[in-house]
């Protein structure tokens, strides 16, 4: 590395360690990439592309984008397919010995997504993991931004084909396999290279194997067992859950706390629609264009929340084979058709409840920001008027719903009281904690507002005591305050003043007041943040305490929404409730098809036996 200097040796090493990322490096206000990584970036981004050294042999390509529009650029990134690893700097340039020294944060996948701006709000974001044996296949599918963690396992001679269709069900952005699948499962491998070799990445081996992956979730869950999840003898199901973990971890440089618990798939208690039945069914997806637009899912879909709007598309996918499971759903939909007070009020409640569950993972996250812990207030502050809404669902869901609820009041106090209407987006910044929260922190803020009524108190006084009408006082970040004054008036300043700079027409001064003055000032906004930091990081340690409890809430209110949202839909088209039992006859009468009768909306469907 001769002639590489300090800065480029760091990048290089970063590099080294994310060979398969884009590397994001901080430098100063900028991102900054270099090389083939500026190459790709300068493309998928439509930015400027540059050369470092250009006068050497070998100059080399950079770009950069500015650091306060990461959330411009990255998801930019993620959605042209790349992986990028985000480089910060982890000291204070000021106070850095040499090179400042710089840590990846994480990196950000198509599969590992937190960024509301990244995701499809109504649907989720999985990655999944494939993990082959002799005698079939794991499966896990997990939603960093919701904390669902699901796994399954498919056995038998059909195993494959098996597996296939729950993959095409999960619709992964992100696909992890063992990296020696070619050598043990060629037909594996040759199908998920056909159907998502863009997003499939390879894994060592032992990542995979029943010891690591078994280490990896009890250290994650901090349990040590993994009965209490049902997992007796799913080895293959815990070795896809391990390797997720296990990704997760190397990814996102921190905990995984949102991810508290492990949902078990069983394919035979759901009937089993192909891929291609459920296409030709246009469940989720027209046959046009492949997207929602004319699909049953965008027919039934009438919720309020992201939540509902999530479990409806998995309940369509999977539809139940129970009838006592069915009659259970038939019997709150039907409530929510035939009462006219219960449902409008629970719609009313759904309304503005915002993405809790997502909202819930990211204040789960080491570092999630002001603007976070304010929406999971709101949504947590509308959580009494629904269960009120609720009060007289009598059903066995309902039953359900209030054995499990919690206002989660205490939280939602804290939330009120502490956080401020409109926080900034890095708390840093000053401004998340609320006015009234900290007698303190409000006194120094006071000070801070009040500075300039206390500078031209000042500057009158000194005009006063020296005659001097014109002077004024000034600020800049360099010299601080000081008084400024023009070059004749400075022979008759006070004997206190002391000079501070001589500019071509003008003198600047600091007298013994304005010292005092402008260090309680700096002082203060300094101790200001510093405090709010404290506090807010308080706060912060509370609302997380309560993340495994809000999931358990955003969990209840999709299944309220999705029921009641399709008790109001059969109430507007004037659907009727199927009668289900273990008979083998299917009779209908007065048939409609839903969605050929909302295509023809000019024309009126005629109902057949």
């Amino acid at each position: 590395m001769a002639g590489v200097t300090p800065m480029m040796k760091q990048y290089l090493a970063m590099k080294k360690e994310n060979p398969d990322a884009i590397l994001f490096f901080r430098m100063g206000d900028f991102y900054e990439m270099f090389g083939e990584d500026a190459v790709t970036a300068s493309k998928a981004l439509n930015i400027a592309l540059t050369t470092r050294d250009k006068n050497s042999d070998n100059p080399m390509p950079m770009c950069g984008v500015p650091y306060h529009a990461l959330n411009t650029y990255l998801p930019k990134m993620i959605r042209n397919g790349f992986k990028v690893a985000i480089c910060e700097q982890v000291e204070d340039p000021k106070l850095a010995k040499g090179i400042v020294r710089r840590e990846v944060s994480k990196v950000v996948t198509p599969g590992a997504v937190m960024d509301p701006s990244m995701l499809e709000e109504r649907s989720h974001n999985f990655l999944v993991a494939v993990a082959p044996g002799k005698r079939g296949f794991g499966l896990c599918a997990t939603d960093l931004s919701t904390g669902l963690l699901r796994v399954c396992e498919f056995v038998g001679d059909n195993s494959l084909s098996e597996l296939l269709d729950e993959m095409d069900r999960v619709d992964p952005k992100q696909v992890l396999i063992p990296d020696q699948l070619e050598e043990t499962h060629p037909p594996l491998l040759k199908n998920l290279s056909t159907s998502y070799g863009k997003i499939l990445d390879k894994m060592e081996g032992w990542v995979f194997g029943i010891d690591t992956a078994k280490e990896t979730l009890l250290a994650q869950f901090n349990v040590a067992s993994l009965d209490g999840f049902g997992l007796e003898g799913m080895t293959l199901s815990i070795s896809a859950a391990g390797a997720v973990i296990g990704y997760l971890r190397d990814t996102q440089k921190g905990a995984l706390d949102q991810i508290n618990r492990i949902a078990i798939h069983n394919p035979t208690e759901h009937m089993m629609l192909d891929l291609a039945t459920r296409r030709n069914l246009e469940l989720t997806r027209n046959l046009m264009d492949n997207t929602r637009r004319g699909s049953l899912l965008e027919l039934l879909d009438e919720t309020s929340t992201p939540m509902g709007a999530r479990q409806l598309k998995d309940w369509l996918l999977r539809p139940l084979t129970k009838v006592e499971k069915i009659n259970e759903r038939l019997e709150t939909v039907r409530l929510f058709v035939n009462d006219s007070y219960i449902n409008p009020g629970v719609m009313d409640a759904l309304s503005g409840m915002g993405d809790l569950e997502r909202v819930a993972s990211r204040v789960a996250q080491p570092n999630p920001s002001p603007r976070d812990l304010l929406l999971f207030g709101q949504s947590l502050r509308k959580l009494p008027a629904l269960r009120e809404a609720l009060e007289k669902v009598n059903t066995t869901f309902g039953k359900m719903w209030r054995s499990l609820w919690d206002d989660m009041a205490d939280t939602a106090q804290l939330l009120s009281c502490a956080i401020s209407d409109e926080p900034p987006i890095f708390a840093r910044d000053g401004g998340a904690i609320r006015h009234g929260y900290s007698e303190a922190l409000d006194d120094l803020r006071t000070i801070k507002s009040d500075s300039r009524k206390l500078i031209v108190q000042l500057e009158n006084d000194e005009k006063e005591r020296t005659g001097i009408s014109a002077l004024r006082i000034k600020y800049n970040k360099v010299y601080g305050y000081f008084i400024e004054v023009s070059r004749r008036q400075a022979e008759t300043v006070p004997d206190d003043w002391m000079r501070k700079q001589s500019l071509v027409n003008t003198e600047r001064f600091i007298s013994p007041k304005l010292k005092e003055l402008e260090e309680k000032i700096l002082t203060a906004e300094e101790k200001a943040i510093e405090l709010e930091l404290r506090l807010f990081e308080s706060v912060k340690r509370e609302a997380a305490k309560a993340v495994e409890q809000a999931q358990t809430m955003a969990s209840i209110i999709g299944e309220v929404d999705t029921l009641s949202s399709l008790g109001h839909l059969a109430k507007i088209k004037n659907y009727a409730a199927p009668e289900v039992n273990d008979g083998g006859e299917l009779i209908i009468k007065g048939g409609r098809h839903p969605i050929i009768e909302q295509a023809n909306l000019g024309e009126r469907f005629t109902p057949n036996d």
